[in-house]
């Protein structure tokens, strides 16, 4: 805020002298008017030091206003950033939960029991037919194997 209160300082400034610009050249025009040639040169001279004094203000302005959305253009670039970092956070934490072994056995596990379901399903379907013994212990024989496979998983 203390650039924004400089600048006002500075305009206001800048207004003055350019009234007072104004005034030695009216200063100017009349000695000129009244063959005073030697007071018209020393208005015009000091209107010329007050132009100089102006170019100076103006400038000064220029650099705060520079500076003031040089700062704006920062803050704005470190909200993003700070957003951006959340949303990195975020993710990783997100990754870190997601573990692809651990996936892996959940869609095994899925699979698994919609083959389970679909048997029960064909099952039902066929009607009352009975299964074999033999089919009954090839099954049992493969429910084994994969709680053998599952077990050496972990």
């Amino acid at each position: 805020m203390k650039n924004k209160e400089a600048i006002a300082t500075l305009e206001k400034r800048e207004q003055l002298i350019e009234k007072k610009m104004a005034l030695q050249e009216q200063d100017a025009r009349t000695r000129a008017a009244a063959k005073d040639k030697r007071g018209a040169l020393m208005a015009l001279k000091r209107k010329k030091m007050l132009e100089g004094e102006l170019t100076t203000l103006m400038n000064s302005r220029m650099t705060l206003e520079q500076q003031i959305l040089s700062l704006e253009s920062s803050q704005t670039t470190a909200v993003a950033v700070s957003a951006l970092a959340t949303g990195v956070s975020a993710q990783k934490i997100m990754n870190q939960q997601l573990n692809i072994d651990n996936i892996d056995v959940l869609m095994d596990d899925m699979q698994e029991m919609q083959d389970m379901q679909n048997e029960v399903a064909n099952v039902l379907a066929g009607g009352n037919t009975v299964m074999d013994d033999e089919d009954l212990l090839n099954e049992l024989d493969e429910i084994e194997a994969q709680e053998l496979e599952a077990k050496m998983v972990d």
